[in-house]
């Protein structure tokens, strides 16, 4: 949409849906890593986007630092509260809330999220 790429209709293609299932698949038997080049793992869709939808599984995400220190996804998704501004949610909201995160996701996303080149640039 305007050049950004939407996560959420990336996230609800069958070939999303599948490619978790062949990670949930292979960690019955494997350790995964997935990596990128992102020094920070709140400026990449593999925590944007992938493991938002692998979080409320029983999976330890652990995102690796650009010191080396790990960082697991609960502790990001805190910092990612707090980087957006919605850490301080309202009276009968905790920061904490599925909806604040949710929230949080979308914000960050569309921050970071992939842009098509100006056409002509």
């Amino acid at each position: 949409r305007d050049g950004i790429v939407q996560y959420d209709i990336l996230a609800a293609r069958p070939a999303f849906a599948s490619g978790l299932q062949r990670i949930r698949n292979g960690l019955a038997s494997r350790s995964i890593a997935l990596v990128c080049a992102e020094g920070d793992p709140l400026n990449c869709h593999r925590s944007l986007l992938v493991c938002r939808h692998l979080r409320d599984c029983e999976i330890d995400i652990l995102h690796i630092l650009p010191d080396g220190r790990l960082e697991a996804h609960a502790d990001l998704e805190q910092r990612l509260l707090r980087i957006t501004g919605l850490a301080q949610r309202g009276l009968f909201e905790a920061s904490g809330s599925d909806t604040a995160i949710e929230a949080a996701y979308d914000v960050q996303s569309e921050r970071v999220g992939h842009r098509l080149a100006e056409a002509g640039g």
